[in-house]
């Protein structure tokens, strides 16, 4: 059926779809897909990620237009993030009807540019619409719809894919495809991939990728590339890699310098380089979603940094009998993934982002090894800031006596109060470079657009130098999705997303690069209480990840002779 309509091509002639045509292999592997959920009488559910102008589109149009005929009496809905686009999808349809073999056959009740609805005894109804308005197909029963670059609708996903959700049943009979480029981690489309590929997400949409070397079209034949002129590293990235990865994936080894020549044209063109390549042409998933998007956080860094395998504990912290101890339990919000050093070397901090209320945004408590940067330790719920202050000095007794911070907008001060109540002194100091007086120093962690920015890149320094570990996968996720906002501003992608992981995180980093003057050397450098070094004094982090540190610059053993507060200038350095 789908041979009996016809396309327009680059070349701007007419032609009849053909699945033989070498330009079609990814066309023929998802009508496959989409032909064997509608044989197993299932409802077809497929989310495809691609390289551009593969022709999933237009099939998937083509799709649609047959949809209204094969189930008389649908409702096909085709959403895009602009107008033109919507218009673009939309004139395929008209084609596939004015070209087509039904046109001779039926006739429509309204033929207009954004709707065909088509008389007796076919009724079907087949509609464009832009998906900037949260009530699109609400008050309406769908049977098909195409979701196109889902990936650029922003927050617009959130409120409107639910509503489609309720709008088309899961019975046999029903399509919908949701299919885009990457444009960073985060947000629904990325969040929906996830799910779909992972072996235990609950996805009802099945994963199809297709990337860009698979297409005939990309590549020049009369080029001049050779195999030494390609390059280790620079604007092309590391090529030699990509040209082995190509072999393996099968590429003929006589087309495969071709397609390397091809890929630097498309790099030479892009605005954002290579990135901007990966984007519109990924190899493989993890290249698109890493490469593209406007994230605070370097992503590739950021998985390097991320060392999910390691054990951990869920549980709780209570008073016995005056001393802390940790209890498993499965409903417990601390993580423990790494317990206090039973010897004492080691420093901790403890870092607070609370909340008003029980309501909004969860509280969080980053606990990192202050010589090493691991995270060692996370508290992540929701309570009061009276509670939150009690939780976090409950870890503070358990790690040492550790330094504690929080940030003291949204519930802070209440937890400085807990603290102060308490008696504990090893708080946090906020003494900076543009404070005249060391007097007029206050407890807590303010954040401004100043500190914020600072706070940020800070961080980001961390991660690109690979001195921070993270296990949290929560924390992961946050990052994954902070952003840069259109309004100048940073928060997370989605308008339902939280950042509070990510800003104790962020506070946790600037309490321990912030204060040298109080972390005991030994707890740097391994040594005992006699400057002997002690067993392993060099290995306090991971094999492969993280840096040790050994030597502060400008900094000798004397602790009279460390600063008293970091320059900002100065925190990458020390680092």
């Amino acid at each position: 059926m789908l041979e009996q309509l016809s396309i327009q091509t680059k070349q701007a002639k007419r032609i009849k779809l053909r699945r033989d045509d070498p330009f079609a292999w990814a066309q023929r592997a998802f009508v496959a897909e989409v032909e064997r959920q509608y044989n197993a009488g299932l409802p077809v559910r497929i989310i495809v990620l691609k390289g551009r102008q593969l022709g999933i589109s237009t099939v998937t149009e083509a799709i649609l237009f047959l949809w209204a005929f094969i189930h008389p009496g649908s409702y096909s809905l085709v959403l895009s993030k602009e107008k033109d686009d919507s218009s673009y999808l939309f004139e395929m349809t008209k084609r596939y009807w004015t070209l087509g073999p039904f046109h001779d056959l039926f006739s429509t009740k309204y033929d207009t540019k954004e709707e065909l609805v088509f008389n007796a005894p076919i009724e079907s109804t087949v509609r464009v619409a832009t998906a900037t308005k949260d009530e699109v197909g609400r008050g309406k029963t769908i049977q098909a719809a195409h979701c196109s670059e889902v990936s650029r609708w922003g927050d617009t996903a959130d409120t409107i894919i639910p509503g489609l959700g309720e709008a088309i049943p899961y019975d046999h009979g029903t399509i919908w495809i949701h299919e885009s480029t990457a444009d960073g981690v985060g947000g629904y489309f990325h969040d929906e991939w996830q799910a779909a590929t992972d072996p235990e997400g609950e996805s009802e949409f099945v994963a199809m990728f297709f990337p860009w070397f698979c297409h005939d079209e990309y590549e020049i034949p009369a080029h001049h590339l050779t195999y030494e002129m390609l390059e280790d590293e620079g604007r092309y990235g590391d090529e030699r890699d990509v040209l082995a990865f190509l072999l393996n994936e099968g590429v003929a080894p006589d087309r495969v310098l071709a397609k390397m020549a091809w890929r630097r044209r498309k790099i030479n063109a892009s605005p954002k380089g290579i990135d901007g390549f990966h984007e519109e042409y990924p190899c493989t998933p993890e290249e698109a979603f890493l490469s593209t998007g406007s994230n605070v956080f370097p992503l590739i860094d950021l998985e390097i940094c991320y060392k999910p395998n390691v054990g951990f504990d869920r549980g709780l912290l209570y008073n016995d009998n005056g001393k802390v101890r940790f209890t498993e339990n499965p409903n417990g919000h601390w993580t423990i993934y790494r317990t206090p050093d039973p010897r004492g070397r080691q420093k901790y901090a403890v870092v607070v982002d609370p909340t008003k209320t029980v309501e909004g945004d969860p509280a969080c408590i980053q606990v990192l090894n202050r010589a090493t940067m691991e995270q060692v330790a996370v508290w992540h719920g929701s309570a009061d800031p009276a509670t939150i202050g009690e939780i976090a000095l409950g870890g503070a007794y358990w790690y040492h006596n550790a330094l504690v911070n929080t940030e003291i907008q949204g519930g802070g001060r209440r937890v400085l109060e807990v603290w102060r109540e308490a008696g504990y002194t090893n708080i946090w100091t906020d003494r900076r470079p543009d404070k005249v007086r060391r007097s007029g120093a206050v407890l807590g962690w303010n954040t401004t657009y100043e500190t914020k920015q600072w706070m940020l890149a800070t961080l980001q320094g961390v991660l690109k130098r690979h001195d921070i570990i993270i296990h949290h996968p929560t924390t992961r996720y946050e990052m994954t999705q902070y952003t840069s906002l259109g309004d100048g501003t940073f928060g997370p992608a989605r308008r339902s997303g939280h950042d509070d992981c990510v800003m104790s995180l962020g506070i946790a980093v600037m309490t321990c690069v912030t204060e040298w003057s109080s972390l005991d050397m030994n707890a740097v450098m391994g040594t005992d209480q006699r400057g002997e070094q002690t067993p392993n004094a060099a290995r306090l982090t991971f094999a492969g990840a993280g840096t040790p540190v050994e030597v502060l610059p400008g900094a000798g053993m004397d602790r009279d002779l460390l600063p008293v507060y970091a320059l900002a200038g100065e925190i990458d350095d020390w680092l």
